[in-house]
């Protein structure tokens, strides 16, 4: 579901794009352009560490392994038609793109002076946690515990914008938005230990979190003689499941 969600984003990006473009270039005659850009390229990059690998990503928000792609990628158009394109990306991928820990970044601005404007942006990054929990040297058993699993929480966002800028007319603008977070992530609260008679909190504790924000914002802004008048309206739908895990240890 992941991958086909991203593949209908990617598609729907390019749609738009094809779409604004040809509205736009469709004022005038002339297609002539000019388009100057630069990318990044980054091969391979392999991390290796010795030692604990989740606190190296949790506190580095990257992973260990390999990871390749797009570093960065940009191209400006301009038109005859005092229209611009500015197209700019980054894609870094796991070995294996299928599965989560993959860095997207893609935006898309296609502007018409006083006509208006369509912009287009997505991102998706993923944050790691550690799950080592806390060390008690007095206990024998339970001196130091850890979560049996991965903790990663992927995170992103979509956002569409589109505007009319027609000199005399009022400026409107709507903006819909979808943010996500999907995974799993450690909390600050632990657990107890009991060993011996004698507690302590060193026990770690995660939570499973996907939830999702569709939010859409309507603006529209106009000049009456020496003032500006302005409204907003803002709608926003959440969706969210999350679930806690936390267990007690103790000796017989």
């Amino acid at each position: 579901m992941r991958v086909s969600w991203k593949l209908c984003l990617i598609a729907g990006a390019a749609g738009i794009m094809c779409f604004s473009a040809g509205t736009l270039f469709a004022a005038g005659e002339k297609t002539e352009s000019h388009a100057p850009g630069s990318i990044e390229i980054l091969p391979a990059q392999y991390t290796f560490v010795y030692g604990d690998g989740d606190k190296f990503q949790a506190h580095n928000w990257t992973k260990t392994g390999y990871v390749g792609g797009a570093e960065e990628f940009k191209q400006h158009y301009e038109t005859p038609e005092d229209v611009t394109i500015d197209i700019e990306g980054r894609g870094l991928l796991d070995e294996d793109p299928s599965i989560t820990r993959n860095d997207y970044f893609g935006s898309l601005l296609v502007k018409k002076d006083d006509f208006g404007f369509v912009q287009v942006e997505f991102k998706e990054f993923p944050k790691f946690y550690d799950t080592l929990g806390g060390v008690y040297h007095r206990f024998t058993a339970l001196e130091h515990s850890s979560i049996d699993r991965e903790l990663e929480l992927d995170i992103g966002t979509f956002i569409v914008e589109a505007g009319l800028t027609v000199e005399g007319w009022p400026e409107v603008e709507f903006e819909y938005e979808r943010e996500f977070k999907d995974g799993a992530k450690s909390r600050l609260t632990w657990a107890s230990a009991v060993e011996g008679g004698v507690t302590r909190k060193i026990i770690p504790s995660w939570q499973e979190i996907h939830e999702t924000v569709h939010a859409f914002t309507i603006k529209a802004k106009h000049d009456v003689k020496q003032y500006t008048v302005k409204g907003e309206q803002h709608w926003e739908l959440i969706e969210s499941e999350n679930r806690r895990y936390e267990r007690n240890l103790r000796t017989v």
